[in-house]
């Protein structure tokens, strides 16, 4: 499946999802509707800044967005382990991602 029509279909799963409409997400990233429909089929590409902007209204990190296309291949248990702890990470501010850097020292 190629990529803008894989993170077309997460943008507009995630939106019905949170009973998001195609119109308020248009405003929320300051694109037209035509633009949210675009991206949503796959036929348009978002820039960096609002793909940046998607993962902040949808309350997603990137990998989220583009499903297991920018993934690591390794299947194994620790590569899933490491991409969890990862998930919940990118989304931390700089003073909680600084204790948890803290706390994961504490225990190696």
């Amino acid at each position: 499946m190629e990529l803008k029509k894989r993170l077309g279909g997460k943008v507009s799963f995630y939106r019905t999802s949170i009973g998001m409409t195609q119109e308020r997400l248009a405003e929320e990233l300051d694109l037209s509707v035509d633009m949210i429909g675009k991206i949503e089929r796959g036929t348009a590409a978002p820039s960096f800044n609002t793909l940046e902007k998607l993962c902040n209204v949808l309350d997603k990190d990137i990998l989220e967005l583009f499903g297991d296309s920018l993934q690591t291949e390794l299947k194994t248990p620790k590569a899933n382990t490491l991409r969890e702890i990862n998930s919940v990470l990118i989304k931390l501010n700089e003073k909680d991602l600084e204790r948890a850097l803290k706390l994961l020292k504490a225990l190696t």
